[in-house]
This record gives structure tokens, sequence and C-alpha cells, in this order.
């Protein structure tokens, strides 16, 4: 009897509560049909001073408030591929060392304790 009353209870509950929504939290820096640059959490986007990609070229040029200590880029099975220290507020990044594919790229600002989280996608 108890655990009918519970499994009731449960039931219930869960009833009433809508499920949750998955929405993409991503704020896009660059958008075109060649690269997709975006940062994870938009409180992170005032971070960037200027984010441009060349399509003439295929780089993708990062400027930040602060300098940037270090970078990680994971590819989609969030194998690390390539981890580097920057020491600069600018960086370069040519797309053409890239797959096509997504990658996550991290990106830990000087002073900061906790990485920028950005995905990175070519489609070239």
């Amino acid at each position: 009897m108890i655990l009918l009353i519970l499994a009731f209870g449960f039931t219930f509950s869960y009833a009433s509560n809508e499920l949750p929504t998955t929405e993409s939290s991503y704020s896009y820096l660059i958008k075109n049909s060649e690269v997709t640059f975006s940062v994870s959490n938009g409180e992170d986007e005032d971070q960037f001073i200027n984010t441009t990609f060349s399509t003439k070229n295929k780089t993708i040029y990062l400027e930040t408030e602060k300098e940037i200590s270090f970078i990680q880029v994971l590819n989609k099975d969030g194998e690390l591929e390539y981890q580097l220290p920057i020491a600069a507020s600018k960086l370069h990044i040519d797309m053409n060392d890239f797959s096509s594919g997504s990658y996550l790229l991290n990106i830990l600002l000087d002073g900061n304790d906790e990485y920028i989280t950005t995905e990175l996608q070519k489609t070239f």
C-alpha cells in the first residue's frame, strides 16, 4: 500500500511538471556558410573585442579583452587535439589546419580560473 501511494505521488508530481526544453545557449560571434564560432555562455561574449573570418585566407581572427593564456582544441568526441600556450590578446586560427566538423575550443584568459568554452564548426 505504501509503495502504491509513493508511486502515485511520483506519477502525479511528474505529470504536473513540464519537461525542460533544450535550447542552445550558444551566442554566435561568427556565422556564415563556411564557419561558425560561438561562445557557450552569452556572458563570455563581452570578453571578445573583435572576431572575424577571412574568406580569402580561411582564417579566424580573435581579439580578447585580456591576454589569452592558453587554448585547448577538442574534437567532436571530446578528445584533445591541441593544447597550446598563447600569451597574446590576438589569435589567428588557420581553418586550413582543421578537417570539416565540430570542435570545442577552451580559452583561458589571463587572471581567470575558468575556460571560456566556444564551439567552432567548419563546413568546407
